[in-house]
């Protein structure tokens, strides 16, 4: 999984975080995004794994299953 930086400071210029915070704390910034990257890219594939193993043949479609908007811990 890659993180850009240009990505991560527009993400943060985005909710007004101040220029001179940004620049002092890029790194903590990036390895921050992706904890949250990693994060969500196991719980995909954590209910991905559910829906295919699972055995009501009347199951909805995956795409259905995640836009659940289902509420989970990001860290």
């Amino acid at each position: 999984m890659r993180v850009s930086t240009k990505a991560v400071s527009q993400m943060a210029r985005d909710v007004d975080l101040p220029e001179e915070l940004i620049a002092r704390h890029m790194d903590e910034l990036c390895e921050f995004v992706f904890r949250i990257a990693k994060r969500e890219r196991k719980y995909c594939q954590n209910k991905i794994r559910a829906w295919y193993f699972d055995k009501n043949l009347g199951k909805a479609p995956l795409f259905d299953v995640l836009t659940d908007d289902d509420d989970y811990d990001l860290i």
